[in-house]
């Protein structure tokens, strides 16, 4: 008998012994598994953060354009008007009607910045981003607000091509721009600019500057979605 609870004894001292290390492989590799889960999880929200602050600074560099182009967009406006007054009064000259055609023709754009909101979302890393609400915003931003500015920004330059190009190429010398070349040039007609064709273009360049203030509100959504990631950044 007391051999017999001997070998009990040590049996279940054994068993003891056997399910603790048993216990201790799973739960060491349960703890690699948590260390791995948790490593890729570090790995991703550095990634994460690093492209949230590279889109951070595509945004602020769009920030910087879009009043760049905003403040064009109202000089050339107030150029218009005065060369619309200008072409409908009596006393037009020369060289003031050089200095306004000038402005009106500068085909300014807004350059857009979105290099990386486009390498997200080709690349695949956009499951970063599921179900955050900082990145819908942005999507939205990029795919509607960006978008609008450079729509206007191309519609300008094409009405230009449409429009006053083919009217100026007929009845304006352009070294008449140019200081060392304009001695050179052909004079103005200024009856060629006092006239209801060159009037009606006028006027079609006009109606692109109606747009103008809607501008504005795409560039309040843009200092938004700044903002937001500012606010991100310092709570991590």
């Amino acid at each position: 008998m007391k051999i017999q609870r001997l070998i009990q004894t040590r049996a279940k001292r054994i068993a003891v012994k056997i399910l603790a290390e048993s216990v201790l492989i799973i739960f060491s590799v349960l703890f690699a598994f948590w260390l791995d889960r948790k490593g890729k999880e570090s790995e991703e929200n550095d990634l994460k953060n690093a492209l949230l602050n590279r889109v951070y600074d595509d945004l602020k560099s769009d920030s910087l354009n879009y009043s760049i182009y905003l403040n064009r967009l109202d000089f050339v406006s107030k150029k218009l008007e005065t060369l619309l007054y200008y072409t409908s009064s009596k006393n037009i000259e020369s060289d003031s009607l050089t200095h306004l055609i000038s402005f009106i023709e500068w085909q300014f754009q807004f350059v857009p910045n979105n290099s990386t909101y486009l390498s997200i979302i080709s690349s695949g890393q956009l499951n970063f981003f599921e179900r955050d609400p900082l990145f819908i915003d942005i999507s939205s931003y990029y795919n509607f607000d960006q978008k609008k500015m450079v729509d206007h920004s191309q519609s300008y330059s094409k009405n230009l091509d449409l429009l006053l190009e083919p009217y100026l190429n007929s009845y304006f010398d352009r070294r008449l721009l140019y200081e060392d070349t304009k001695q050179a040039a052909q004079p103005i007609d200024v009856n060629s600019f006092r006239n209801k064709a060159f009037t009606n273009i006028l006027l079609s360049l006009r109606d692109h500057f109606k747009h103008s203030k809607e501008l504005v509100k795409h560039k309040q959504e843009l200092e938004g979605v700044l903002k937001k990631i500012r606010n991100r950044k310092e709570s991590n």
